[in-house]
This record gives structure tokens, C-alpha cells and sequence, in this order.
């Protein structure tokens, strides 16, 4: 029946008394036992773990069933762990590790939907480490930061990216939150175009909550952040795949969405120029350009400087500085280059003598 709030309010009575209660209720029925959530449980810090079936879209029952605001509503509660997982092996691991925990609630959310591969004894699944991420491949064209059932499209996605030339980082944010500090400050350091992609809503959900995060560490200097979920908007019945299909949480839809984010490239034209300090020696003479550092900047882009012999060549967004860093007390600035948008154009490079 409706009981709800009295079930999560029963849980955390028996919380209390030290018990380890797990609360397993539809997402979008949870929204019932909201108060309870907060008031009975998360302020009283208590190890509930609320378990929500039929998270995302739950196909043919329809907009009432569809769990469609259960990452908003519990990234919002303070001492909340939420997670999502990638798969059902997953999913029990982060059971398992919820009914560990000693203090503060936990939530696991999975879809109205078969496992994608089959699922091991528990005993044979191995343990995750509480607020850790999982870097699936690697690629320096853009980041797609997935939760729980879209690591796998995001996965078909970026190897379907790949065909065409084009290399992605796939992340599963398995933790909502916590974040991955150590994961997530690799990925603003090495990319600059990050795509989130939830089954669920897009509105005050997981990506906008990442994207203030990334705003107050970085002040407006790191990369550009898309997020892609559910729209705002109730979704109609229907199969689950067509369902995803027609609001582009599939493969084809992700590859689409960075298709667009990489071709329209990371920032403006800035005629700023920049200094560069490499510190208190010269970096070493070497045939092969070498990567020796990223820099962020105020208008958001990330440069990559390479070092060619005596020469720096630092590409910032359309623009290119080239410098010559031999002598590391008196770096001279030889000029800059900013051509037109060649957004989806070829340009060529002309060598005039020592300089390219």
C-alpha cells in the first residue's frame, strides 16, 4: 500500500536501535517518504540504506513509475552517499558496502531492466572502495563523465567515436557523492570538454551539481561542461529503448552530443596575451616535441605547450604562441597566430626557415 513514510520512518527506529534496515521502495514512490529521509533519518545521521528499483525510465508503466528525480532529491540531503551502479555485479558490491557503513544513510539506484551481463555469488564480487570512480578507457578528445546505466552506452559511444578518429574518456561515477577528488582533478587537468550523462532529471541533477563543484574550485578557468539526462519534461509510455532513444540517452544520441562538443571547439579567440614561466631551469633540448604542461586561463580554455628544440609552441584554443625558452631568464615572445573559426575546416602548417 501507500506506507511509504512509515517505512522509512520505521527504519529509522530500527537504526536507532542498531539495526542495519534497507529500505526498498519504486524511486518515484520514495518521493512519498521524502520527510522521512530527511528528518527521521539523514539529520539523525543514521545507516539506512534506501534501495530504489525502477530508477530512470521504467518503459511501458508510464509516467508515474518513471524514477526521474531521485539523484536530484538525494544529492540535496546533507550525509547522503548516492550511488549508481554500472551493472548488477556492481549493484551488489554497493549493497554490500552500504550495510558496512557505520554512519549516514546511503542510496543505490538501478533501472526496470535485465543486467547487462550475468551476475557472479556476491562472494565472488570484489569490494568497491567507498567514493571511488572507474576510468574505463582513455582519450584525449573529450571526457564523458556516465552514471550507472549510461556507462554502458557511453562505452558503445566512445567506440563508435573511435571508428571515425575520434578518442574518449569514459568515466563511471559509481559515487554521485562523494566525488572522486583524485579522478576528477586528473580529468580537469587532461581534457577540456566534459560531457555527464544520468538517466535521470537533467534539471538540478548530477551533472549541474558536478559543474558547480568544478566552478568553485577552478573560478570559471576549467573546461567546458555539458550535461545530457532527462529532460524538463514528463516522459510518456513506451519501451524502454525507444523511450531512451528519443531523448538521446542511448549510444548513438551520446555520440552525437560529442560529436557537436568537439567540433565546436573549447573557447573563444582570445587576443590576450600570455607569459609563461617554466621555473628556475630550462626545460631539455629535444628533438621530439614533449608536452611539458597545461595552463588554464580567465576565457576557460587549456593550452598545451610543447617544446621543439629551443622553442615553445603553446596552442591555446584557435591561437598559437611560439616562444623561445632558451634561455629561461629572458623567455622572448617571437609573436602569436589566431586564425579565422576552422571549426570543421583543415588548415596547413608552413615551416619558413628555423620556425613552423
Amino acid at each position: 500500500g501507500i506506507a511509504e513514510q512509515h517505512a522509512v520512518t520505521l527504519a529509522a527506529g530500527m537504526a536507532c536501535e542498531g539495526l542495519k534496515p534497507v529500505v526498498a521502495i519504486y524511486s518515484t514512490f520514495l518521493q512519498r517518504g521524502y520527510d522521512g529521509v530527511v528528518h527521521d533519518v539523514a539529520l539523525q545521521d543514521l545507516p539506512v540504506v534506501f534501495a530504489m528499483d525502477r530508477a530512470g525510465l521504467a518503459g511501458a508503466d508510464g509516467p508515474t513509475h518513471h524514477g526521474t528525480f531521485d539523484i536530484n532529491y538525494m544529492l540535496t540531503v546533507p550525509g547522503m552517499t548516492v550511488t549508481a551502479p554500472k551493472d548488477g555485479s556492481e549493484l551488489l558490491a554497493l549493497l554490500r558496502l552500504g550495510v558496512k557503513l557505520k554512519t549516514g544513510p546511503l542510496s543505490v539506484r538501478w533501472p526496470r531492466d535485465s543486467v547487462p551481463a550475468p551476475v557472479p555469488h556476491i562472494s565472488e564480487i570484489p569490494e568497491v572502495e567507498y567514493g571511488t570512480w572507474e576510468i574505463l578507457r582513455t582519450g584525449a578528445d573529450a571526457a564523458v563523465l556516465a552514471v550507472g546505466t549510461m556507462v554502458s552506452e557511453a562505452m558503445r559511444a566512445a567506440d563508435a567515436l573511435s571508428q571515425d578518429g575520434l578518442e574518449v574518456t569514459v568515466v563511471n561515477c559509481r559515487f554521485l557523492k562523494p566525488l572522486d577528488e583524485a579522478v576528477l582533478s586528473g580529468i580537469l587537468r587532461n581534457h577540456t570538454r566534459i560531457l555527464t550523462v544520468e538517466e535521470g532529471a537533467v534539471v538540478n541533477g548530477f551533472g549541474a551539481y558536478l559543474a558547480r563543484e568544478i566552478e568553485e574550485r577552478l573560478e570559471g578557468q576549467g573546461p567546458r561542461i555539458r550535461t545530457l539526462g532527462i529532460p524538463d519534461q514528463f516522459v510518456a509510455h513506451g519501451g524502454r529503448e525507444a523511450l531512451l532513444r528519443e531523448i538521446d540517452l542511448d549510444a548513438q544520441g551520446i555520440s552525437e552530443h560529442l560529436q557537436r562538443m568537439i567540433a565546436e571547439g573549447v573557447a573563444k579567440t582570445s587576443e590576450t596575451q600570455v607569459e609563461v614561466t617554466f621555473g628556475v631551469s630550462a626545460p631539455s633540448v629535444v628533438n621530439d616535441p614533449v608536452l611539458i604542461g597545461r595552463f588554464d586561463f580567465e576565457w576557460g580554455s587549456v593550452i598545451d605547450i610543447d617544446i621543439a628544440g629551443n622553442y615553445a609552441y603553446v596552442l591555446q584554443g584557435k591561437g598559437l604562441d611560439i616562444l623561445d625558452v632558451s634561455n629561461p631568464q629572458a623567455i622572448l615572445h617571437l609573436g602569436s597566430y589566431y586564425p579565422p573559426d576552422l571549426t570543421g575546416s583543415t588548415s596547413s602548417v608552413t615551416v619558413d626557415g628555423d620556425y613552423t
